[in-house]
């Protein structure tokens, strides 16, 4: 079920003209959330962290999601993510900057040992957040030439597969290097 779901129908209430979700949700049956109900996409694959399937669940969101033409962006969040900004001021930021958002780095290369190198360039390897924002063209680029197969055996690609297959097809630069979730890990509660 989505965590806090009384602030995200706050944060989308009177938007819904520019907004629209799409779930992925491993237990359909058991989801009882009233804002993500009736919003599940028709195909579905079983998904873990770390794991391809995990990709091929973002894939299939963004393929239902690229179906609708005036959808402009996409952004991918967990359940687990609350907003800490007004819809107002996401919208505003998105259309303003009109840039894919996607914290990548170099960063974990021992994962690459896993990597089909005939078709993955380690100069290309990169490692993001599995949270995102992409804009259509992105979105759609990464569908046309993300080629699955050759990511079956590595560690781990869904932290690496978006900023890799934007790298090798000359697009990362085009990304805002900045993460879409944040997280402080270093408070200490009392």
């Amino acid at each position: 079920n989505l965590n806090q779901e009384g602030i995200w129908q706050d944060y989308f209430r009177g938007h819904g003209n520019h907004s629209n979700i799409y779930v992925h949700a491993r237990e359909r049956e058991r989801m009882s959330s009233g804002l993500l109900q009736d919003r599940h996409i028709s195909r579905r694959c079983e998904t873990g962290t770390g794991q391809i399937a995990f990709v091929e669940a973002e894939l299939l969101l963004l393929k239902e999601a690229l179906k609708d033409k005036e959808n402009e962006f996409f952004l991918l969040h967990s359940e687990s993510c609350v907003p800490l900004r007004p819809f107002e001021y996401v919208y505003r930021q998105l259309f303003e900057i009109g840039r894919s958002w996607l914290n990548y780095f170099k960063g974990d290369m021992w994962r690459y040992y896993g990597v089909e190198v005939s078709a993955i360039p380690h100069a290309c390897f990169y490692k993001s957040s599995q949270f995102f924002c992409l804009t259509r063209g992105h979105a759609r680029l990464v569908l046309a030439k993300g080629r699955l197969d050759d990511w079956r055996r590595s560690d781990c690609p869904d932290e690496h597969y978006l900023p890799t297959v934007l790298a090798m097809n000359g697009k990362l630069g085009e990304c805002l290097q900045r993460p879409l979730t944040f997280t402080d890990w270093s408070r200490k509660d009392q």
